[in-house]
Parts: structure tokens; C-alpha cells; sequence
């Protein structure tokens, strides 16, 4: 298809890391807030190596995108940009022809004998495998990629109700109905399992963000936990489980949060996933919403000694610490 020569194509020369690059520039400015001057020379200097620089009404098309997208007309937001680019461009962008696939029937069979429907599929590539588990069943079903032969079947203590890849720790997160995460090392030929997370509720759906190292869990009571998984997979996560189970102690889940969570909305979450393009979180509710949870504003807490700050003793930690959460109902 041929280019509009009249229309500021953005959306096929913003990638990844060009949307993560002007997320960070807006985050220089306070609050976020950037005017229509540093608005045009970000937008230029991340666009200086595209065509569209060549443009002779590059400037004025910028300034024009700006008014467009601003709420206020006075300043613009990171998620006012995105928000703008996603209900205008993207749609306006789609390729007129339709797409021709012809459909082959695979010589690859399953051969497996299920007890009930599918609940869920997941393939992994850095493992090659595919996961699935089975509705209201406790086995999690673990398949190689290329034969589609079954690998293993692991039993878990409660009914599946999520699967997710941690890719640092090689470890597969499944989430239970008997309010668990168990985590099994995807390294060992039977899956062995590693570490068990207690959780306060029950939870629907899991999400590893990868470049902060953190799994997020989110559930029937509307709360979005962000598990650390550097002091969940510390050495001494299992010396004090052993000592509160000798005690029978109460599990604190709330030493293994996130500064600042679990986040709360009002209604059920039923999924959860990463955008990491923009640096998001989007959840699906039940009140028919997608919500936005920025992770821009996210730092790495990492003291080396407990110290004091405004009076008050601040331990030594790896906890990663959200400083603000924005949330933005899509549809």
C-alpha cells in the first residue's frame, strides 16, 4: 500500500524502543507535563533518524498532533499521546487488502486423553514447550513444542487457575485455587518444585514483568499484588518458612510486596498483562473496563545499610518501590 504523502505516519516509525525513549523523556518534565515547544523537539530528536524529518510541514504537523492529543491544550501527557495514536492511527493505518491463508490439516495429532475442556494454553519459546491445563483440574500438562508429545504432567495442590514463565529465574509460576503460587524450576527434567507463595485471596491471573523482575497477581477482590521475587527466591525465604511452620505462624505476605501495593480497583480482575512498549499494566474487569497502571514511575529501593530517613528506621531491602499509580478506563 502506498503511503499518503499528506498524512504524519507515525504509528510505522514508532518502536518499542522509540515509545519507551519518549516515555522517558516526558517523565524529565514535572508531573509528566510537557508544552508544545519541548513537545516538537522531543518529537524531533527521536524521529531525526526517520523520513519523516524530510517532511516539509514535519514542525506543523507536530504542533497540530499536540493540540490533538492535549486534554488541556496547554501541556500533554505520555498516556494522552499513546491514548491519541491508538484510537486515530492505528485504525486509520490498517492495510486495505485482505490477507489469504489456506488451511492444512497438521499430521501432528494429539494424542493425549483430557478429563475435561482446555482451560488454558501457553507456549513459552525460550523453553520450547507448550503448558495447558484443564478446567476445575490440577494437573498442569506440559508439552514439547515441536512433536506435541506429552512431557510431563505435574500435580499441583489446587485447582490451575494460571500459568506464567518467570525467564530469570527459569521458574514456571502456576497460580491455585487453594490461594498458592507454586513455583517449579523449569531447568530439572521433572519440573521440581522450588518455592510455595501464600496469597491473602484468591487470584485469577498472574503477569511477569520482566524488566523489573516482578510478578503481578490480580484476583476477586479487585487488588493487584507485585510479588518480589528476588527475596521470594532469597535463601532465607525457606530458613524462616521452616521456623513459622515449627511456630505455627501466620504467613506475612507482606514482606514479599512491592513498596506502595497491592493497588485496588472495585471491581474483579480477570486478566493482567505487560505492555512493556509504553510501560504499562492493563487489567480486564468485570465492569466491562480496561484499565492503564503506569510503571514509569517505578525505582529500585536497594540500601545498604538501615539507615534513618525523616525520623524513621529504613531497612536494608531489594524492594522495588511504585511511587504512582495512574489509572485510565479505556473503553
Amino acid at each position: 500500500m502506498m503511503d499518503d504523502p499528506s498524512k504524519l505516519d507515525l504509528i510505522n516509525h514508532l518502536n518499542s524502543m522509540k515509545l519507551l525513549a519518549i516515555s522517558e523523556a516526558f517523565d524529565h518534565f514535572p508531573k509528566g507535563c510537557v508544552d508544545v515547544d519541548h513537545f516538537v523537539n522531543i518529537m524531533k530528536e527521536i524521529l531525526s533518524d526517520t523520513k519523516l524529518i524530510q517532511r516539509s510541514e514535519f514542525i506543523s504537523d507536530l504542533v497540530d498532533l499536540f493540540f490533538r492529543a492535549s486534554v488541556t491544550k496547554t501541556y500533554i501527557m505520555f498516556e494522552n499521546l499513546t491514548s491519541y495514536l491508538i484510537e486515530h492511527e492505528i485504525e486509520s493505518s490498517r492495510p486495505l487488502e485482505k490477507s489469504s491463508f489456506n488451511y492444512y490439516e497438521s499430521k501432528i495429532i494429539d494424542q493425549t486423553t483430557h478429563n475435561n475442556y482446555i482451560g488454558k494454553i501457553y507456549y513459552f519459546d525460550q523453553l520450547d514447550k507448550m503448558f495447558l491445563y484443564e478446567h476445575n483440574n490440577k494437573a498442569m500438562r506440559i508439552y514439547d513444542g515441536k512433536t506435541m508429545r506429552l512431557k510431563n504432567d505435574i500435580i499441583c495442590s489446587g485447582v490451575i487457575l494460571a500459568i506464567e514463565f518467570i525467564v530469570k529465574k527459569k521458574m514456571i509460576a502456576v497460580l491455585l485455587s487453594n490461594k498458592k503460587i507454586h513455583f517449579y524450576d523449569s531447568s530439572t527434567v521433572n519440573y521440581k518444585l522450588f518455592r510455595e507463595l501464600e496469597v491473602p485471596c484468591t487470584q485469577r491471573c498472574l503477569c511477569y514483568v520482566k524488566h523489573k523482575d516482578v510478578l503481578f497477581s490480580a484476583g476477586t477482590n479487585g487488588a493487584i499484588f507485585a510479588w518480589e521475587l528476588n527475596l521470594i527466591f532469597a535463601g532465607t525465604f525457606a530458613e524462616e518458612e521452616m521456623k513459622r511452620i515449627d511456630e505455627k505462624g501466620d504467613f506475612d505476605y507482606k514482606k514479599y510486596l512491592a513498596y506502595n501495593t497491592p493497588w485496588f480497583e472495585q471491581e474483579n480482575i480477570l486478566c493482567i498483562v505487560d505492555l512493556p512498549n509504553i510501560n504499562f499494566l492493563a487489567t480486564g474487569s468485570c465492569d466491562n473496563k480496561i484499565r492503564l497502571w503506569d510503571l514509569r514511575a517505578s525505582t529500585k529501593i536497594n540500601q545498604l545499610d538501615d539507615g534513618m530517613k525523616d525520623g524513621m528506621k529504613i531497612e536494608s531491602s531489594g524492594k522495588a518501590t511504585f511511587k504512582s499509580k495512574k489509572t485510565s478506563k479505556l473503553f
